[in-house]
């Protein structure tokens, strides 16, 4: 995942440059799944996430990706930073669309508990959400060496991102006695639709721990 910050009113153009020269670049790596784009054009924020099918794939893509995170933050004149997480969570009942919301939660957890956790979320989490008339897709991913933790829910709209957010209250106060700490809440929408999977499950994939964080 990269973040992207720099000015709102160049948020457009990060788009263009992220569709038309990005994802042509990753596209034509091997063992790439596909790149998506959310951004908050209020805060010139930004969330750039390729797929990978594996820790091999993911190593090989560096050298040609970083260059093109470096660009990117060049053309919001800001700064990228780059997180690494293997997706343990996916539930995705239908496609995402341009304009659809995501809302993007951070976490931490002691490392030991993240598969409970995960387990939990399925069984606890999802069913909640499923019952919210727009929800789209939830996908949960952890970075095992920090215990740090995001997940990533999309609604058809705005409206129905706070009806689950009113909806999930309690399963918070749940979620922190289990132990996880809620260090933020953030909402996108989505720029770019453009990871490859058959239908419209989202692939889940691992990814190879690297230093949680770089600034490019």
């Amino acid at each position: 995942m990269s973040f992207v910050h720099g000015e709102p009113t160049r948020i457009d153009e990060l788009v263009e440059f992220v569709t038309w020269t990005v994802k042509p670049a990753t596209d034509r790596l091997a063992g790439n799944l596909g790149l998506g784009m959310w951004v908050n054009r209020s805060s010139g924020a930004a969330l750039v996430m390729s797929v990978w099918s594996d820790e091999a794939s993911l190593i090989a893509s560096e050298t040609a990706v970083t260059q093109l995170r470096d660009d990117g933050a060049a053309v919001m004149r800001g700064i990228a930073t780059v997180e690494r997480y293997e997706t343990t969570l996916v539930d995705a009942v239908m496609p995402h669309r341009v304009g659809n919301v995501m809302r993007l939660v951070r976490m931490a957890c002691d490392p030991r508990r993240l598969d409970d956790h995960t387990r939990w979320t399925r069984d606890n989490v999802l069913p909640v959400m499923r019952r919210v008339p727009g929800y789209l897709s939830h996908v949960v991913a952890v970075h095992r060496g920090s215990g740090r933790a995001v997940s990533m829910s999309t609604y058809r709209d705005g409206s129905d991102a706070d009806i689950a957010y009113a909806a999930t209250a309690p399963i918070r106060t749940a979620a922190v006695n289990r132990g996880i700490t809620i260090d933020g809440v953030l909402q996108y929408e989505v720029a770019l639709v453009g990871i490859r999977a058959a239908g419209p499950q989202v692939p889940a994939q691992r990814s190879i721990d690297l230093p949680t964080e770089t600034l490019v």
